[in-house]
């Protein structure tokens, strides 16, 4: 399931779903308002997604961070209320524990700062955490469930505007630990890259665009000229062969 995000001019709020061979979009009589940034992760214990938070914003007003839950039951997204909600944010990422059947979302970005809070989701109720160990506040960071270990982990991120640390971290239901990985993907790589769990090779993968960064505060990151794809094998990420994309850069 997709919902939201932006292109260059225009902020969504459609939802699409993906079949294993078409795109399909949906027209609920009931969406949540358009936005990017937005934290989704399905609930295979309650059989429903749930999405939190993003960023809304439109040409000449201030952006406003959201900090609202729904849930997509397949066919008409419903509003949350309950006692208790995360603070807003948006960049930050969800995943369902299926060891410990509740739904873990890290970090985030709001108002000009970086979150580090770390929370979960019970199916009922939202229930902040207090590990011992946790990563750097950040955003745009990726997380996957590694089902072979039971644990989540999570890479990369931005925990500031020139600092994207090459950071693996594993979330064992009870605290963060940082895995002293021998080699890591580069920094280049750790801003906005995907995690998933691929079961037929009980590893996590890492998809991410090499990107060309400058030191002019007032440029924008460049993407550079092809992406990369590495496995993590829990002493180190192994470097799968390029896949290269040319493109033309401004």
């Amino acid at each position: 399931v997709l919902f939201g995000g932006a292109n260059d001019s225009t902020l969504f709020g459609d939802t699409w779903f993906f079949n294993g061979i078409d795109w399909i979009q949906k027209n609920p009589p009931i969406s949540p308002s358009p936005r990017v940034g937005a934290s989704m992760a399905y609930d295979a214990e309650r059989k429903i997604s749930v999405l939190f938070g993003g960023l809304f914003y439109t040409v000449g007003t201030n952006d406003v961070t959201l900090g609202d839950m729904w849930v997509w039951d397949g066919e008409n997204w419903q509003q949350q209320f309950p006692a208790v909600l995360p603070p807003a944010r948006w960049g930050a990422s969800m995943v369902y524990d299926a060891a410990h059947l509740n739904i873990l979302l890290f970090g985030g970005a709001a108002d000009g700062g970086l979150r580090d809070d770390t929370w979960i989701w019970d199916g009922s109720s939202w229930i902040e955490q207090h590990p011992m160990h946790h990563p750097a506040g950040r955003a745009d960071y990726s997380m996957a469930y590694d089902e072979s270990r039971q644990q989540v982990i999570l890479f990369g991120g931005q925990t500031s505007p020139n600092l994207t640390p090459a950071e693996t971290w594993a979330w064992d239901g009870e605290d963060w630990l940082l895995l002293p990985t021998k080699r890591a993907p580069p920094e280049e790589l750790t801003y906005g890259t995907q995690l998933v769990y691929l079961p037929e090779f009980q590893t996590v993968m890492l998809f991410g665009d090499y990107r060309w960064k400058t030191d002019d505060p007032e440029a924008e990151v460049q993407f550079g000229e092809y992406s990369e794809v590495w496995a993590l094998n829990y002493q180190y990420f192994i470097y799968l062969p390029t896949i290269y994309h040319p493109v033309e850069l401004p």
